[in-house]
């Protein structure tokens, strides 16, 4: 009866060293504080051998969807998109790769693709990858200054301005009090552009601040005003 106690008590405490091992590894885990007031585009889609940024479901040809003529611009919404010859899918259609911001007059579009003019042509990219609104993909360009990462735990950088569930551009992850290089800020004010190891990424505006923030998790931010 002791030595079954005895053996009792050994598997009780290993189980709670487990447990409080499991505690200490969840509080550690990077917390992602900035997914609120962001736009989703969906889940970014990159089709092997053929360019970035396809829709997930393509038809034919062009003549088999039902169309609306337009005359409007749109930005490039994502990192990279493709512009086709046709809405197949396929490496004899690629004609280029766009990139994040751009702008394009856009002629006609389906819930599928939108035509556009590029370089004179009529082309075809993914209309889910280009946005009307110039808000959060237009960005005003701003003398470099030094900032600091000011959220609870960490801060995600990303490639383009979406942070939805869904969206997979996280490039780098920055703790909190990580120092970051500030050059630019979107038109509507919420994202803001920053160099970190040479590369410029994006992220929520409101968790940089000009000071270095204490060990105090309700430090004070000082806000950044859009220029331009």
């Amino acid at each position: 009866m002791k030595k079954f106690l005895a053996l009792f008590l050994v598997l009780v405490m290993a189980f709670s060293c487990i447990l409080v091992s499991c505690k200490k590894n969840e509080e550690e885990e990077p917390e992602d504080t900035e997914d609120d007031g962001f736009i989703g585009l969906g889940t970014y889609a990159t089709t092997t051998g053929t360019g970035d940024g396809d829709p997930v479901e393509t038809g034919n040809t062009h003549t088999d969807f039902t169309w609306k003529e337009v005359n409007e611009t749109v930005y490039v919404a994502v990192d990279r998109l493709s512009v086709r010859s046709d809405t197949r899918v396929a490496e004899d259609t690629w004609v280029a790769t766009v990139n994040f911001g751009e702008k394009y007059t856009r002629v006609r579009y389906n819930s599928q693709w939108s035509e556009i003019e590029y370089n004179g042509e009529k082309r075809f990219v993914a209309t889910q990858y280009v946005t009307t609104s110039d808000g959060s993909v237009v960005f005003n360009d701003m003398e470099d200054k030094t900032m600091y990462v000011s959220a609870e735990k960490s801060l995600n950088l990303r490639r383009w301005t979406d942070a939805s569930s869904d969206a997979d551009n996280i490039g780098v992850q920055l703790k909190r009090g990580a120092q970051v290089t500030l050059n630019g800020m979107s038109k509507n004010g919420t994202w803001a552009r920053v160099k970190y190891n040479g590369v410029d990424y994006y992220c929520n505006a409101k968790y940089l601040s000009e000071t270095e923030p204490g060990e105090a998790t309700n430090a004070t931010t000082t806000p950044i005003t859009p220029q331009g």
